[in-house]
């Protein structure tokens, strides 16, 4: 009986290029010393892998196929973690020790094409075949692809979502829940276990880690295995750090990278029409270089055929509405559309009644998704018509964006770096600065904020 059972995580590139550390392992394809041929012809033999298909056996260019599945194996065979613990995203499916001998169990051969371009991966009956977008991710995201689809050799198969993109669809995308042990969930174990209990890993990979573990972790599962709280993310004006205020406690945070700040399943993203940079929300980390966002579907942006007419878009948003999950964008003619998540593709796009300027996720003490249009009206989309209708509301130009503090109060920031409430004071924990942006993300309760 033929099984197909696909990978559905999209493109996870990192841009940034990090110094090796002391003990770290590397982090980036362009870190990593060529491969030694008796290495090489190790990892050949053990996953049967069809080299002629990702390139020829590459010993030391990293964008030949063949060289990045070599740097994927040697972190799977290099990394070291401390004792397990009572992460919530731990359950001991696979034996942190082992993770290399169980692979190579599961692995009865492997090959690069791209016959099922929608999906990342894919195995059939223990026979792996790695597609375009696989191609496309970090160190991270190949590794967790290649865990991801062990486990189906298994018998783990996915079932359709409740809730997030693809929810109200039939694409079986999804685990019943974390206990079942299923592919996403030993996925979800290796990115929790890089980020608590990594002991040779560069603090860039276990950032990474954490962000994919919270980017997915959200919606993969139909009984949900994660708690989110509301938080406040700022950035000075002078660009120099951000805020985070969780509850009654402030801490410090990288900016790493410039755009435009947005909200997104896992936390704040700089987000510009080319590619959107992740921040982290949970740790000061100590290296402020950018790392592309492959975590939220701003990923899109990076993608080849990622993008609607292959123009880069005046914004991009991506929002919940109930249990449904939505990437909205608006193009450069003035027109807005939806992704199709069950298609991979955009939807048809709609033109708007006259020019528009940005997204807003906010406006006084009502969410969702509103157009700004030249004229400071706002528009507010419907998801049950998967339009947008006229609102009597307009925008305050002075005005950089509604916020929440994490107690439920409604924020003003202004242009002039003052975040004021409803009753124009100054809110006391950010009167110490000026600040340029601002915008509320989920905390979850998974890792520890410090």
């Amino acid at each position: 009986m033929f099984h197909l059972k696909c990978s559905l995580i999209l493109s996870l590139v990192t841009l940034a290029l990090s110094p090796l550390r002391a003990l770290a392992l590397p982090v980036f394809d362009n870190e990593f010393e060529c491969t030694t041929k008796q290495k090489a012809d190790q990892y050949v033999s053990d996953f049967k892998i069809n080299i002629r298909s990702f390139g020829g056996l590459e010993l030391c260019n990293y964008k030949i196929d063949s060289k990045k599945l070599f740097n994927d194996f040697s972190l799977i065979e290099g990394g070291t973690f401390a004792s397990d613990s009572s992460n919530k995203l731990i359950g001991n499916f696979v034996a942190s020790k082992k993770y290399y001998s169980w692979l190579k169990e599961q692995t009865y051969g492997m090959k690069r094409a791209n016959d099922y371009p929608w999906a990342t991966a894919y195995n059939s009956n223990g026979y792996f075949t790695m597609q375009d977008g696989w191609a496309q991710l970090s160190t991270l995201g190949r590794v967790g692809v290649v865990i991801h689809e062990a486990r189906h050799t298994e018998g783990y198969n996915h079932t359709p979502c409740n809730f997030g993109p693809y929810a109200g669809t039939d694409l079986p995308a999804c685990d019943s829940e974390f206990q079942y042990g299923g592919s996403h969930a030993v996925e979800m174990e290796y990115y929790a276990r890089v980020a608590v209990l990594g002991e040779n890993f560069h603090p860039l990979y276990k950032k990474m880690a954490r962000l994919m573990a919270m980017g997915r972790s959200n919606f993969v599962f139909n009984k949900k295995i994660i708690t989110p709280r509301e938080a406040l993310f700022l950035i000075r004006k002078d660009q120099a750090e951000a805020r985070l205020i969780d509850d009654t406690k402030s801490y410090q945070r990288e900016v790493a990278g410039s755009g435009i700040l947005k909200r997104t399943s896992y936390g704040p993203t700089l987000y510009t029409p080319q590619v959107a940079y992740s921040l982290d929300p949970y740790e000061w980390i100590g290296d402020a270089r950018p790392t592309e966002d492959g975590y939220s579907y701003f990923k899109l942006l990076t993608l080849k055929k990622g993008l609607p007419s292959g123009q880069a878009p005046k914004d991009l948003e991506e929002f919940d509405s109930g249990t449904k999950r939505y990437l909205a964008t608006l193009d450069q003619q003035n027109q807005f559309g939806l992704y199709n998540f069950r298609e991979g593709g955009w939807g048809q796009f709609k033109a708007l009644p006259s020019p528009a300027i940005s997204f807003k996720t906010q406006y006084q003490n009502q969410q969702g998704l509103f157009v700004v249009l030249n004229d400071n009206r706002l528009l507010k989309f419907q998801p049950n018509k998967g339009s947008f209708e006229e609102t009597k509301f307009v925008w305050d130009p002075s005005q950089v964006t509604y916020i929440n503090s994490p107690q439920g109060e409604i924020l003003q920031l202004f242009n002039d770096g003052v975040v004021r409430t409803m009753k124009g004071q100054a809110w006391e924990p950010t009167q110490d600065s000026q600040w340029s942006q601002a915008v509320n993300v989920p905390l979850y309760d998974s890792f520890v904020v410090h």
